[in-house]
């Protein structure tokens, strides 16, 4: 009964050839054989029809991988088709035979395979070195975009194959992979950061392609892929503005400002976590896109201006509030450093204006053992040293204060030494043609003038 279900798929029923399917695979493991054996129909609705059906078996018939490769060569673009499709259901969880088939000679193989890649929902790491070699040389046009497209189910490990994507964005000739490329970065979001400037430059290229049966164009994969990196994306808002004032028929203006206001939305939904920088920077390229597009310019990016400006004024007052809570959830520590800020504050005062004073409280207090500091954990020092006056007690402004204030005392006691008198010298000398005077001269350098005759 089988065969002859089997053989009832026809692509000129599509309903009846759904409805045969689903009634086949509903039988399971035991139609998996006479499947495989339809894989080789002569027919190609047949053929096709085989492949899907394996594709809704449950559990999944692994043994067919190898006879789906094989039909991934079919002369039939629809069996191929069918055959990628299937592979992408039945090999997804070992994918090694589809990621091996990417090296074959055969052109629609490596497509198939790249084809059933780009279809599952995630695509091991070690196939991102076999799919951008595949980008970046591949002859086929097709091969190329089928790889940047399974590129982006790799996830952030796709992010190491960057620099091809942003050459495939740039310079690949066909629209096809252009566009392909560029969904791959969007898809890699804040990873795709680098892309920027071939993003916002990929705005420019207004080519239409209908791949996949779906119309698509550069401009709209790139300003997609704009919107999914999202905030960081602001530097390409006065690009973005600049279109959204160009009509071509074609809603590429309409889709610009939706990608305004999405960013703007973003900006200010994590304006408490960007950078003071980039969120001085945000505000210009808004400034610029809100110029651009005047009247046309989306409300939420008005609000988000005027949200960022609040946040950027705020910013100061945010950082006393840090710092006062962690002064709060350390107290010891911040006690030690009140102490520390006032010390030192009174001490240089103190060493400008009345220097002498740092010595005399260091001569008072040295003699005191040493205290203990409970918010250093318990390190001893000597009460001048904590008190800061052993520090400075013998700067050289402290020193010259003390010499100032004892050298009239200290020469007068010198004056008074019998020693020092005993040793006096006095020598005469003439001054002038008819006058001469005599000084008599101490050790210490004073002198007393006594009158005296040539």
């Amino acid at each position: 009964m089988l065969p002859q279900l089997i053989a009832a798929f026809d692509e000129r029923e599509p309903s009846l050839g759904s409805y045969l399917a689903r009634v086949v695979a509903n039988v399971g493991e035991p139609a998996i054989a006479p499947l495989r054996q339809a894989l080789t129909h002569p027919r190609p609705d047949v053929r096709g029809g085989a492949a899907e059906t394996l594709a809704l078996i449950v559990p999944t018939p692994v043994n067919a991988i190898p006879d789906l490769l094989k039909l991934l060569s079919d002369d039939d673009i629809r069996v191929r088709e069918a055959a990628s499709g299937a592979l992408a259901a039945i090999a997804a969880d070992d994918p090694s035979s589809v990621i091996a088939a990417l090296g074959d000679q055969n052109v629609a193989v490596r497509l198939g395979a790249a084809s059933a890649l780009k279809q599952m929902k995630s695509v091991p790491p070690r196939a991102a070195p076999i799919l951008s070699t595949l980008l970046a040389g591949d002859a086929s046009p097709e091969v190329r975009a089928a790889s940047a497209s399974a590129l982006g189910k790799i996830g952030p490990e796709a992010a190491t194959e960057l620099p091809r994507l942003r050459e495939a964005l740039k310079s690949d000739p066909n629209v096809e992979v252009r566009v392909a490329a560029a969904e791959t970065l969007g898809g890699l979001r804040q990873l795709a950061l680098p892309a920027l400037p071939e993003l916002v430059a990929a705005l420019e290229d207004r080519t239409r392609t209908r791949g996949d049966r779906v119309e698509r164009h550069t401009f709209t994969a790139a300003a997609r892929a704009l919107e999914m990196i999202g905030w960081e994306a602001h530097v390409a808002l006065p690009d973005l503005a600049r279109h959204g004032t160009l009509s071509s028929g074609f809603g590429e203006d309409e889709r610009a400002r939706a990608v305004v206001k999405t960013i703007a939305q973003d900006l200010e939904a994590r304006r408490s976590t960007i950078p003071e920088s980039a969120l001085e920077q945000a505000i210009r390229d808004l400034d610029t896109a809100r110029a651009t597009l005047g009247d046309r310019t989306p409300l939420e990016a008005t609000l988000a201006r005027a949200a960022l400006q609040d946040e950027l004024d705020k910013r100061p007052l945010a950082k006393a509030r840090e710092v006062v809570a962690w002064l709060v959830t350390y107290p010891p520590l911040a006690a030690g450093l009140g102490y520390a800020l006032l010390g030192s504050v009174l001490v240089f005062g103190a060493l400008w204006l009345r220097p002498l004073w740092l010595l005399k409280v260091n001569d008072l207090v040295k003699s005191v053992s040493e205290v203990s500091l409970p918010w250093l954990g318990g390190v001893k020092l000597p009460l001048n040293k904590v008190l800061l006056v052993g520090f400075f007690a013998y700067h050289p402004r402290v020193l010259d204060a003390w010499v100032r204030a004892h050298v009239q005392t200290a020469r007068r006691t010198f004056d008074r030494n019998p020693r020092a008198q005993a040793r006096r010298v006095t020598w005469t000398f003439r001054s002038g043609s008819t006058a001469s005077s005599r000084r008599s001269c101490r050790a210490d350098r004073s002198c007393a003038r006594r009158s005296a005759t040539a």
